[in-house]
């Protein structure tokens, strides 16, 4: 009996590992994955709509819309506290017909397509 101490003492200490190690991961995992708590709801012609769906406070620092040819048509900083569940909209005046919308947070970029 006491020559299985040892492999057991052994097993238990890979299952412990093994475990901290899953639970290391899926920690990181989740701090990567945070700029899923954002989107934009909607796009119109007057406005962007983005929701914070995250448990957290987000930092939107800017907004960039770029038309269908990848040119720079309008980027703005901006210094706003986005709380959980909160509506931000931002308006602005349409570019162009067609183009993409880019939000910036501290977490990572979000963007959208519009279509008039």
């Amino acid at each position: 009996m006491d020559d299985k101490k040892p492999v057991l003492a052994v097993l238990v200490l890979i299952f412990i590992s093994v475990f901290a190690a899953i639970a290391t991961y899926l920690t990181i995992l989740s701090r990567i994955t945070a700029p899923q708590n954002v989107l934009i709801e909607k796009i119109d012609s007057e406005a962007v709509y983005v929701r914070n769906n995250g448990a957290n406070t987000v930092h939107i620092s800017s907004i960039s819309i770029i038309d269908s040819d990848g040119k720079l048509i309008l980027q703005k900083k901006l210094d706003i506290k986005l709380e959980p569940r909160a509506l931000l909209v931002i308006t602005y005046n349409p570019p162009c017909e067609k183009y993409i919308v880019k939000i910036a947070t501290e977490q990572g970029e979000i963007k959208a397509d519009y279509r008039s």
